[in-house]
């Protein structure tokens, strides 16, 4: 652990709830029997300082080398592999959930009660100009549909 981890990783109720949530998508992007496992697997590969600071329980040493094998054996597995001839982008993936009716960079995020009550994030930027709403850009037709 380097100096400003050891400095500013401290176990955090807020932290917490934003890693939770983090997990808690995460594991929408497989299948229902599968999800506990996922959730098992990532907590298993983070680091141990950073296991602590969110408040997560020590997963079993079996878990731990599992976990970090099974990335292994697939890295391995992939170079393998033969290169992709086209690149694989995540917004031409189905299974990538994201914003379909774009969003604002300014409201993305958590923020306190207290700012979100008070309308401090109500979607203008520190300069005043309102912000740029943004889309996913769509795929380039190839004209091969």
């Amino acid at each position: 652990m380097d100096a400003y981890e050891a400095e500013h990783f401290r176990l955090d109720p807020r932290t917490r709830v934003v890693a939770d949530a983090t997990l808690d998508l995460l594991v929408t992007f497989y299948p229902r029997m599968a999800r506990r496992m996922v959730r098992a697997f990532s907590i298993a590969i983070l680091d141990p300082h950073l296991r602590a600071a969110f408040g997560y329980p020590e997963p079993s040493r079996f878990a731990v080398r599992a976990s970090h094998g099974a990335l292994r054996l697939r890295g391995r597995i992939v170079s393998l592999l033969p290169a992709r001839r086209r690149p694989q982008y995540a917004r031409d993936l189905k299974r990538i959930r994201s914003y379909p009716g774009g969003y604002l960079v300014e409201q993305l995020g958590t923020f306190a009660p207290e700012e979100a009550a008070s309308g401090a994030v109500s979607g203008t930027t520190p300069a005043g100009e309102p912000p740029r709403r943004l889309r996913r850009p769509r795929a380039a037709s190839t004209g091969r549909n």
